[in-house]
């Protein structure tokens, strides 16, 4: 199931990508999924399952969800920081880690610095104390 909902996602943000000409935020797929009607029981299991998967995280992390306009992360991964996730649910908590490292690999690829040691002179470390609440593969392919 968790790997078909992801899927099942995919195509909610592809089709808002393709109807705004812009990336959704998780709000506009959360809306787009919550709204659609599935006729068969697999892809009512579909939406069940994804609409718990980001619920939780769209309530908690709403205002940073919602808004098109924010920090670029490149000056954020640029200077020394902290992130303390300390108050939030382990769902948003695991979200918002993987999305930083995500984009951290991302920008770092992109920009040809990952594993290039003629430009990277600043390398990152990163220290993720609840490292097993994000790289656990029960929670991932549990319905939870």
């Amino acid at each position: 199931m968790y790997w078909s909902s992801r899927n099942y996602i995919k195509e909610f943000v592809i089709g808002v990508l393709d109807e705004t000409g812009e990336p959704p935020t998780l709000h506009d797929v959360f809306s787009e999924i919550k709204f659609e009607r599935e006729r068969g029981d697999t892809r009512r299991k579909y939406q069940e399952v994804s609409l718990n998967k980001i619920e939780n995280v769209v309530e908690e992390l709403g205002p940073i969800l919602g808004n098109r306009k924010s920090f670029p992360l490149t000056e954020l991964f640029n200077i020394p920081l902290v992130i303390e996730v300390d108050k939030l649910s382990m769902q948003s908590e695991r979200f918002l880690i993987a999305y930083l490292l995500l984009a951290l690999i991302e920008i770092r690829k992109a920009n040809n610095i990952r594993g290039n040691p003629s430009i990277d002179r600043n390398p990152i470390f990163v220290f993720y104390d609840e490292a097993a609440t994000l790289f656990n593969p029960q929670l991932d392919f549990s319905d939870r």
